[in-house]
């Protein structure tokens, strides 16, 4: 929690009009078109039991365009990060996604709810994949754009789930 608080406070005093939509605080209404997303922790569950394998993740969105995103991965000192129509990086260094399934990698997460979808889902991408479920869906959409996988399959997220992640694998993708 202490975590999501600085990153408000610091959104705060920088853009004190812009909207903030954080999965741990109520949200604040924007007074602009802005909208920051945070997630403080995806990957919480990892987290609290100690696995080292979480992120921050914070995107911006202007009116319905994600125009930023960043994603911090702590264990690793790795920052992702992309601007709309700029491209995508990690730590400075541009990512491309290799567009190609070459090792037959996917990542996705298990559903909350079980439903014909998700059965559908895990049959195909059995059948065609090597699946791997690491608990933080923002880490693995950063390591598909970084062509460390090749797919993420997942449903049902909340937008400070997913605004960062698919704007940076969008941008390595150009």
């Amino acid at each position: 929690i202490n975590i999501n608080k600085n990153i408000i406070n610091l959104l705060k005093k920088n853009f004190p009009k812009d909207g903030i939509i954080s999965e741990e605080f109520p949200r604040i209404k924007s007074k602009t078109q802005y909208n920051w997303y945070i997630d403080p922790i995806d990957g919480s569950r990892n987290y609290i039991n100690k696995i080292p394998f979480f992120s921050i993740s914070l995107a911006l969105k202007k009116s319905k365009d994600t125009i930023a995103g960043f994603v911090y991965d702590p264990i690793h000192n790795d920052f992702y990060y992309a601007f709309k129509n700029k491209g995508a990086y990690i730590n400075k260094k541009k990512i491309r996604n290799k567009n190609l399934p070459l090792n037959g990698l996917m990542l996705t997460e298990t559903p909350k709810k079980k439903d014909k979808t998700n059965i559908n889902q895990n049959k195909i991408a059995r059948k065609n994949f090597r699946v791997r479920q690491l608990g933080s869906s923002v880490l693995d959409m950063v390591f598909v754009a970084s062509g460390k996988a090749d797919i993420f399959w997942q449903e049902n997220l909340k937008q400070w789930d997913y605004e960062s992640g698919l704007l940076i694998a969008k941008e390595a993708n150009k």
